[in-house]
């Protein structure tokens, strides 16, 4: 072997990267090290690389503080179909569709077990493709759990989707039937505290329309009294307003939110905002049908299904009444 307390050259120029042991070679390469138990690679007169006394790399940097550590000034949306414009670049070679590039975690010290892993599935060419995430529930493989496909379309339990929903929900993680889930940062929230909101609206900050759900009295143990309301925005207006509401009890209130105040044997459906204007409910058929109204106090026969009735009937303009399931 060679051993060296200074540094060597091979060749007819020497490197300038200050380095107290190095052996040069050629135009500015040079192995070098920068201090005790260091191992420097360096190019153009400058250090590339190290790997520091604790066996950590740095790419771009002397003092890495992970055990990979790059440093560079390469700016990826200059061109993000560039591979020259990335910190790191993983890639397979074999131009086929159906393979895929990846990484790998574990937790183990078995070196050979994968824990977690993100995929680049290629399903197309120019290297079109889904990115996959896997992760490891029973110790002895890995199940994907999410999926972002080439089309943009963010698939929640994995697999494959061919409709035009740009998030899909799918069974089979958790359930057999898919479930999302939004909880709010409260422990035990007090009445009319909301709780959960989906907005609907146009670019970033337009929002036309709302479904929220609020705490309906405060909450408490195995006590969760909760309301849904839908909102929606009028012509020439950027303020919503709620239209329907189903309280804690099952109330169902279009146009107004008191009815609690109302009749409590008559409030299970209120329709109208108790306005000046007139309030109205219609029903709505075909000039030869009947729009009926049926009154029932059980479900077998029509002598408790429609133990009364009204009905309109278009077809000869005429309005029934029924008592006893008996037109009167």
């Amino acid at each position: 072997g060679i051993s060296t307390f200074t540094s060597i050259s091979v060749g007819s120029a020497t490197t300038t990267n200050n380095a107290d042991k190095s052996i040069n070679v050629g135009l500015g390469a040079s192995i070098s090290s920068h201090a005790n138990n260091t191992l420097s690679l360096g190019t153009g007169g400058d250090e590339r690389l190290r790997i520091t006394s604790g066996g950590k790399l740095g790419l771009g940097l002397g003092a890495p503080n992970a055990m990979m550590h790059i440093v560079s000034d390469q700016n990826a949306e200059t061109d993000r179909f560039d591979s020259n414009n990335y910190h790191l670049m993983l890639q397979n070679t074999a131009n086929d569709t159906g393979e895929a590039i990846g990484m790998g975690f574990a937790i183990s010290d078995d070196t050979d077990k994968v824990g977690g892993s993100i995929l680049f599935e290629r399903s197309g060419g120019g290297s079109a493709g889904d990115l996959e995430f896997f992760t490891n529930s029973d110790g002895a493989s890995v199940t994907e759990r999410l999926r972002i496909d080439s089309a943009g379309r963010l698939i929640v339990g994995g697999g494959t989707h061919a409709g035009g929903s740009a998030l899909v929900v799918k069974g089979g993680n958790q359930n057999t039937y898919s479930t999302v889930g939004m909880f709010s940062n409260h422990t035990n929230p007090s009445d009319d505290t909301l709780l959960t909101q989906i907005r609907f609206g146009s670019n970033a900050t337009a929002v036309g329309a709302d479904i929220r759900a609020t705490s309906d009295a405060a909450w408490g143990s195995n006590d969760y009294p909760t309301r849904l309301g839908f909102y929606t925005t009028p012509d020439a207006s950027n303020s919503r307003q709620e239209r329907m509401r189903i309280d804690r009890d099952g109330h169902v209130m279009i146009g107004n939110d008191d009815a609690e105040s109302l009749y409590s044997a008559g409030n299970n459906l209120v329709v109208g905002t108790g306005g000046a204007s007139n309030q109205g409910m219609t029903i709505y058929t075909g000039n030869a049908q009947q729009a009926i109204i049926a009154f029932a106090d059980g479900t077998s026969g029509g002598a408790q299904q429609y133990a009364g009735y009204q009905i309109y009937d278009h077809n000869v303009d005429a309005m029934l009444f029924a008592t006893q399931a008996t037109e009167r």
